[in-house]
C-alpha cells in the first residue's frame, strides 16, 4: 500500500516532516553543490560514497543515521571476502528492530535539480544472513515533501552473498525536489550487507527508453529483472497502422481498424487504438493484435505485467498474456479488461506465475470487445521480478504515523440492531457439519464456537440452495427423510439438517432463524405452510421466525445452477408470497431481493430491477435483501501481487457504502410513503477471493488481512441507519468459505474445528462494542488503492478507521479502531466529549505475524481428484504456510492514564476494541 503524500499529511514520530527533512539535509550537508552538477551527466553516479569506501567514523561519509534508530542495532564497514569492491556496509539489527516501525538503516538526500522527466538507472549489491533482509531504495519527493515515486530492492537470507540488483526509476515531469536514497535491514537478528549503490541518469536512446519501446524485437537479455520482455510495448514505433513487433490475424483484420492515436486523455506519446465494426460479434476471435515471446529461462519465475487501457463508445478493452507449453497447450494466463470509461487510460498490473514445467511461448494480446466505439492501449511492460524483492514496500521515514479521533458520546446516531450479527447455514453436508451423522448428535465444538461468537441471526437453508429446497423433505424422522440433489440434479444429499434441527441449533447458540423461502422451484402456498409449521405450533413458540427472504439472487443471468426471472415476474410472485405468508402470521417481516451494479461489481442481469420491483411491492415488503459486499472477487486466472490485492480489499467498504447509500435513495424514490419502514438486509457478505480451486488466493479468506476487511465492512453496516440485517457467509465449512474451519483432518470427521481470523474480528464487535452508536470523527493519513478483481480503484482510503458506541445505560464507552496500514503503527490523539472516562481502560487487539497470517486451517485434501492450487504468499514476510495457532490472536491489556484527551498507538494491521467506564 502506498501512502498518499505522507510527509505533507502527517507528522512522523515526534518530528514534523519538514523538520525531519531539514534534519536529514543538515546531516548530509556535503551534497548541496556537487550533486547538482553530477546529475546533469548521463553516466555519473549521483550518490556520494555509494561504495562505502569513505568510512567517516561509525557512519560512512555522506550517509546519515537517524539517532532514534541507533538503539536498533549496529552499523559497520566490513570486508566480505572479495565479494564487494573493498568495504561493504553491514547493518546488524537487534530485538528493538522487530516492530513495524522505521527499521535500522542509513539515508542520503540527493537534490533532484535538472532530473525532472528523466530516467534513472539504479543498481546495488545486497546480501543477508541469519534471518535478516537487506533493503535498498529511492523515494522521490516534491517541494512540499509529497512522494512522487519510488523504487526498491530487497534480498532475503542468502548466506551474506552480495547479489546485483538493478532497475529504472522514472522522474515525473512535475518538479521533483529531492531523492531520498535509503538502506535498511528488516528482522531482529542476523545482518544485511549492502555495496555499490549507483544511480545514474540515462538518455532516451539508452537501454530502457521511455514507454518500454525496444524497437522491432523483444529484449535480448531476459535475466535482467527490470527489462521489458515486450517489444514496442509503448506503441511508439510505427510500421504503418500496425505497430512494429505486433501481428494481426488475417481472419480478424476485417473486424475493424488498428491505428495509432495521440492526445487521448492519459496518453504519453502514441497509444494503440482498436476500433471494431459490426462483424466483431462475440463468439469468434475478436479484433486485436498479438506478440509472441520466447519463454526460455522463465519457468518457475514471476512476471510483473503492467499496462494502461481504456475504452469508449460501448467497447471494452481486453489485454493479457497466455503461457503455452511445449506442445502448444495453455499452462497459464493473466487477463485485464476495462469497460467504456470515456477513453481514459487506467493503469492495471498483476503478477503472472510461470509454471515450473518448461514453457515455450508467451502470447501477449490486446483485443477489443463490442461492435462500436474504440479501445486504447499503452505502456505494456512485462518484466521478471526477483524472488524476494517484487512486493516489498519500504517502511516510511518514521516510527509511526499520526491520527486523531474525536468522539461525541452524547450525540446518538442510532441503536445498533442485534440482527446485524448474523450468519448463514446451508442444509447440505449435515448443515455444514453442525450435525454429526455418525453419532446422530449436534457438533458440540461448532455449537460452542458459534455461541462464543454471539451470532444473533442464522439464515437457512441456503442462498442458491434455498430456491431448490422443499422444506417438507427436511422434517420428520431423520432416517425416513429423502436424499435429494442440491440443485435439482446431480449427487443426492440426505436431509439430515432440516427445519427442526436448524431451529434447535439457533436456539442453542442464542440466535433466531432467517428463512429463505423457495421462489425458484416452489410456490406461495408451500411458503405459507412453512410459516404455519414454525410459527403456529405451540411446541415452537420460543423459536418464532420473524424474517423471511423471498428467493435468492433470481436477478442473476441464467448459468450453471442459477435460476432466474424477469423483475416483473418476480414482483408479481413476491406479492402472492407476501400475502399468503402474512395471512398465516401477520407479525412476520418479508424481504424482496435486488441490488444495484457498481463498477465491475455487475451481478444484476436485468436493467432497472430495483425500480421495477420496489415500485410494485412497496406496500408488501419490509426489507430489501442485497448481496453487494463480497470482495475482492478475482476474475478467473487473475493473480495480482498480494499487497495490491489486500490494499484493494480494505478499500472495498468505501465502494459498498456508496452503493448502499444509492440503494437507500432508490427505496426513498420508488416506495413513497412506505420508505421509512423498509430496511436493507445484506444477507450474504464476506471476504471472497475466488471460487476456483486453481486460484492462488482461494484460501485467503482466512487471513489477518481478510479479518480487517470483516471489521471494516461490519462497521460500515453499523454506520448506516437503514441497514437492519447482515448475515456473513458462512459459519462453518470444510472448504474456504466458513469462518470456523477444519484443522488436522484426513477425512470429514477426524480433525478439529477452530476459528479463522475473520471470526475474531466479528467477535470483537459482538463482545466488545456497545448498543448505541455515537458520532465519531477521524483524521488519518490515507492511501490510493488500485482496481483489483471486482473492486474499483479508490482514492483517499483512510488508514485509520474508528467508530464509537455506548452501553444502553450510558456507563461504558466503546471504541473500535482498525489500522489498515500493513507496516506502521498509528499514534492517535483521542478526544472525548460528553463522557468523562475513568483513568483506566481495557483494550482487546486482534493482530498477527503478517498480513497473510492465519490460524492454520486447511483445505480438504482427502477428496480423490481434488487438487488445490498452491496459495500465494504475501511478501516480504509471508506467514501463510506457518500453520502455528498463535499466528493470529486477540490480546487483552489494561491501559492507564486515560482521560478526555489522551494518546494511544494502534499497531499496524490490527483491530482494537477499547472499553472505558464512566468516571
Amino acid at each position: 500500500m502506498t501512502r498518499r503524500n505522507p510527509l505533507s499529511a502527517v507528522k512522523i514520530g515526534r518530528m514534523s516532516p519538514l523538520i525531519l527533512l531539514a534534519y536529514v539535509l543538515m546531516a548530509c550537508a556535503q551534497y548541496d553543490g556537487p550533486n547538482s552538477g553530477a546529475a546533469a551527466h548521463a553516466q555519473e553516479n549521483v550518490v556520494r560514497n555509494g561504495d562505502f569506501e569513505a568510512p567517516g567514523g561509525g557512519v560512512p561519509t555522506h550517509w546519515s543515521l537517524d539517532k532514534t534508530l541507533a538503539n536498533k542495532g549496529g552499523v559497520s564497514l566490513v570486508d566480505v571476502g572479495g565479494q564487494g569492491s573493498g568495504r561493504t556496509l553491514k547493518l546488524s539489527p537487534n530485538q528493538a528492530n522487530a516492530s513495524g516501525a522505521q527499521p535500522l538503516g542509513l539515508a542520503q538526500v540527493v537534490p533532484a535539480a535538472g532530473l525532472s522527466g528523466k530516467r534513472l538507472k539504479v543498481s546495488a549489491k545486497l546480501g543477508a544472513q541469519g534471518g535478516a533482509m537487506a533493503v535498498v531504495g529511492v523515494t522521490i519527493l516534491d517541494e512540499s515533501g509529497g512522494k512522487l515515486g519510488k523504487l526498491h530492492f530487497s534480498q532475503g537470507g542468502n548466506g551474506g552473498r552480495l547479489e546485483a540488483k538493478e532497475g529504472f526509476l522514472e522522474i515525473p515531469n512535475a518538479q521533483a525536489k529531492h531523492l531520498i536514497v535509503f538502506t535498511a535491514v528488516a528482522g531482529a537478528k542476523g545482518a544485511a550487507f549492502i555495496d555499490d549503490i549507483v544511480i545514474e541518469p540515462i538518455d532516451g536512446h539508452g537501454q530502457g527508453a521511455d514507454n518500454g519501446d525496444w524497437g522491432a524485437g523483444p529484449a535480448s537479455d531476459q535475466s535482467n529483472p527490470s527489462e521489458n520482455l515486450l517489444a514496442n510495448g509503448g506503441f511508439e514505433a510505427g510500421g504503418g497502422d500496425l505497430p512494429q513487433g505486433w501481428t494481426i490475424q488475417k481472419a480478424t483484420a476485417a473486424k475493424g481498424r488498428v491505428a495509432h492515436v495521440r492526445s487521448k486523455q492519459g496518453v504519453s506519446g502514441q497509444a494503440l487504438m482498436l476500433s471494431p465494426n459490426q462483424s466483431n460479434t462475440p463468439g469468434g476471435q475478436p479484433l486485436g493484435v498479438a506478440q509472441v515471446l520466447p519463454a526460455a529461462g522463465l519457468s518457475g519465475k514471476e512476471l510483473k505485467v503492467s499496462l494502461r487501457l481504456g475504452a469508449d463508445g460501448g467497447a471494452m478493452a481486453v489485454a493479457g498474456v497466455t503461457v503455452l507449453g511445449q506442445g502448444g497447450e495453455k499452462v497459464g494466463k493473466l487477463r485485464f479488461s476495462q469497460e467504456s470509461n470515456g477513453g481514459r487510460l487506467e493503469t492495471k498490473e498483476g503478477i503472472l506465475r510461470m509454471p515450473d514445467a518448461e514453457a515455450k511461448h508467451l502470447i501477449v494480446f490486446v483485443t477489443v470487445a463490442g461492435t462500436k466505439g474504440a479501445a486504447y492501449f499503452d505502456d505494456i511492460v512485462i518484466e521478471p521480478v526477483g524472488g524476494d524483492d517484487s512486493d516489498v514496500v519500504v517502511p516510511g521515514p518514521g516510527g509511526s504515523l499520526q491520527a486523531k479521533i474525536n468522539i461525541y458520546a452524547d450525540e446518538k446516531v442510532r441503536d445498533i440492531p442485534r440482527s446485524l450479527y448474523g450468519t448463514n447455514l446451508n442444509w447440505v453436508d449435515s448443515g455444514n457439519s453442525i450435525f454429526d451423522p455418525r453419532t446422530h448428535k449436534p457438533n458440540a465444538t461448532i455449537i460452542d464456537l458459534a455461541k462464543d461468537l454471539n451470532v444473533s441471526l442464522v439464515r437457512f437453508p441456503g442462498g442458491t440452495l434455498g430456491d431448490y429446497y422443499h422444506w417438507r423433505d427436511g422434517v420428520g424422522p431423520q432416517n425416513a427423510r429423502p436424499s435429494k440433489p442440491k440443485y435439482g440434479k446431480g449427487k443426492p444429499d440426505r436431509h439430515t439438517v432440516g427445519t427442526d434441527e436448524a431451529l434447535d441449533f439457533a436456539q442453542s447458540i442464542g440466535a433466531k432463524l432467517l428463512i429463505v423461502a423457495n421462489m425458484g422451484t416452489g410456490t406461495a402456498d408451500e411458503a405459507a405452510e412453512w410459516v404455519r409449521y414454525i410459527n403456529t405450533d405451540k411446541n415452537r413458540q420460543q423459536q418464532h421466525v420473524t424474517y423471511w427472504e423471498i428467493g435468492n439472487e433470481l436477478y442473476f443471468e441464467r448459468k450453471s445452477h442459477h435460476l432466474t426471472m424477469e423483475p416483473d415476474e418476480y414482483a408479481s410472485r413476491f406479492i402472492d408470497y407476501a400475502k399468503a405468508m402474512k395471512r398465516v402470521d401477520r407479525t412476520i417481516k418479508v424481504g424482496a431481493i435486488g441490488g444495484e451494479n457498481f463498477g465491475k461489481y455487475q451481478f444484476v442481469h436485468y436493467p432497472e430491477w430495483n425500480r421495477k420491483v420496489l415500485r410494485r411491492v412497496a406496500k408488501h415488503v419490509d426489507f430489501f435483501a442485497v448481496h453487494n459486499a463480497y470482495a475482492p472477487l478475482l476474475d478467473p486466472h487473475e493473480s495480482p501481487d498480494g499487497r495490491s490485492l489486500y490494499a484493494a480489499l480494505l478499500a472495498a467498504p468505501i465502494n459498498v457504502r456508496q452503493n448502499l447509500e444509492l440503494i437507500g435513495s432508490q427505496i426513498e424514490e420508488f416506495t413513497g410513503n412506505h420508505a421509512d419502514r423498509i430496511k436493507i438486509a445484506i444477507t450474504e457478505w464476506g471476504p471472497y477471493f475466488s471460487p476456483s480451486i486453481d486460484s492462488p488466493y482461494v484460501d485467503h479468506t482466512k487471513t489477518l488481512g481478510s479479518a480487517l476487511f470483516v471489521a471494516s465492512m461490519l462497521g460500515t453496516f453499523i454506520d448506516m441507519p437503514r441497514v437492519e440485517i447482515a448475515n456473513f457467509f458462512k459459519l462453518s465449512e470444510h472448504t474456504f468459505m466458513g469462518w470456523i474451519g477444519p484443522r488436522g483432518f484426513t477425512n470429514p470427521f477426524n480433525g478439529s474445528w477452530i476459528p479463522k481470523a475473520p471470526y475474531y474480528a466479528f467477535q470483537l464487535y459482538t463482545q466488545h462494542f456497545g448498543d448505541v452508536l455515537v458520532r465519531t470523527n477521524t483524521e488519518s493519513p490515507s492511501y490510493d488503492s488500485p482496481a483489483v478483481g471486482r473492486v474499483d480503484a479508490v482514492r483517499g482510503v483512510p488508514y485509520l478507521e474508528a467508530r464509537a458506541s455506548t452501553s444502553r445505560d450510558g456507563q461504558t464507552l466503546y471504541l473500535m479502531v482498525i489500522n489498515k496500514h500493513f507496516d506502521q503503527a498509528m499514534e492517535t490523539q483521542i478526544r472525548i466529549d460528553g463522557f468523562t472516562p475513568g483513568p483506566n481502560a481495557t483494550t482487546h487487539t486482534l493482530h498477527g505475524t503478517a498480513l497473510d497470517a492465519n490460524t492454520g486451517t486447511e483445505l480438504p485434501n482427502w477428496v480423490p481428484g481434488l487438487k488445490w492450487a498452491k496459495q500465494a504468499q504475501v511478501k516480504p514476510l509471508s506467514r501463510f504456510y506457518s500453520r502455528k495457532l498463535g499466528e493470529v490472536k486477540v490480546s487483552s491489556d489494561g491501559v492507564q492514564g486515560v482521560g478526555s484527551d489522551w494518546t494511544y498507538t494502534f499497531p499496524p494491521c490490527s483491530v482494537t476494541a477499547v472499553e472505558l467506564r464512566r468516571n
